[in-house]
């Protein structure tokens, strides 16, 4: 958070991207840690305008691979052990992420709420 704040202080092109899964905490709930942990450091917190998102995943992060893959999931079942190909599943789902992530896109109806909030957040971002 340092480096990049400071990148920032200098007009240099800096962004960071923070994932943290919300397992089978609510995400409120994961964001209130990541900003306690940001005060416990002696940082000031994240503002609005700056180009720093947080993205949190519930259940975990396959649940939005997944999803992006156009695959029906709901955020309490952990999909991490269901032996889905991955690797395989990350190119796809990525460029979905992409095409999300484009102004004025309206997301499919099976897109989870973790994941609407964390197309905010990137749409934060400016580069």
């Amino acid at each position: 958070m340092k480096a990049c704040r400071n990148r920032q202080a200098r007009k240099a092109t800096t962004g960071l991207i923070i994932v943290i899964d919300a397992d089978v905490h609510t995400v409120r709930r994961r964001m209130g840690q990541l900003d306690e942990a940001l005060a416990a450091s002696g940082a000031e917190p994240i503002e609005n305008d700056e180009q720093i998102v947080r993205l949190v995943p519930k259940r975990n992060v396959e649940t939005w691979i997944l999803c992006l893959n156009e695959l029906a999931v709901d955020e309490v079942t952990d999909y991490k052990g269901t032996g889905n190909d991955w690797a395989g599943m990350i190119p796809p789902a990525s460029e979905a992420l992409y095409r999300w992530t484009r102004p004025n896109t309206v997301l499919p109806n099976n897109c989870t709420d973790s994941l609407r909030r964390g197309i905010m957040e990137l749409n934060r971002l400016r580069f």
